[in-house]
């Protein structure tokens, strides 16, 4: 197998997505049931100098934010990326469960983390054929957004907008120190996984 430097990778779409949270201690994996689009979106602030009949600019900051498209209302989700708790009903409710939007605990921060697998072929000219892999965008300490619905339209599907920024960081949530995030930490981490057992969490990790 070619160092991956070298390695050349045909993508075909998104495999599946995952909120990473703290569970007791360990990592644990939620799925996110994701339908039209997953976008993640990096900006970089530069500083330009200029003088002296010449001018450069320097890469200064960094901003890196994504967002979910998901079929599922899941509020097993919403537990995992928020300080949200089910509001159980009342006297002369008429709701079984319910969550309350738009209060100051609504806008607590509350770090997770959320990897993509995307499937994938190492197609580099020096192997037999082609390898199957999984290229993984790992972002290790992230805060979601508020609740964010699509516009509703008869005869259409519903979807849940989850949106994302993410923080620079050097453990994941468990507090961990994570491989290649040194010094002041990093984003993100892109990762090439030819071990189909290593495509996926592993099941003991997960929750459906």
């Amino acid at each position: 197998m070619p160092a991956p430097a070298l390695r050349k990778v045909a993508r075909y779409g998104v495999r599946n997505a995952w909120i990473v949270y703290n569970n007791a201690g360990a990592l644990a994996y939620h799925r996110v049931w994701v339908t039209e689009k997953c976008q993640v979106k990096i900006a970089q602030v530069k500083l330009e100098i200029a003088g002296d009949g010449q001018k450069i600019e320097r890469n200064y900051g960094y901003e890196c934010t994504g967002s979910i498209e998901s079929s599922v209302e899941d509020n097993f989700i919403d537990t995992y990326i928020s300080a949200l708790t089910q509001v159980l009903p009342g006297s002369g409710d008429g709701f079984e469960s319910a969550y309350v939007h738009g209060s100051s605990t609504d806008l607590q921060q509350v770090y997770s983390g959320f990897m993509l697998n995307l499937d994938a072929e190492d197609i580099t000219g020096t192997l037999a054929a082609p390898v199957p892999l999984v290229e993984r965008y790992y972002y290790p300490r992230v805060v979601f957004n508020p609740l964010e619905l699509s516009d509703a339209q008869s005869m259409a599907l519903h979807t849940r907008m989850f949106s994302w920024t993410a923080r620079r960081t050097t453990t994941d949530v468990t507090g961990a120190t994570l491989t290649g995030f040194s010094g002041l930490g990093a984003f993100w981490r892109r990762e090439f996984i030819s071990n189909p057992a290593n495509f996926d969490p592993d099941a003991s990790q997960l929750v459906l």
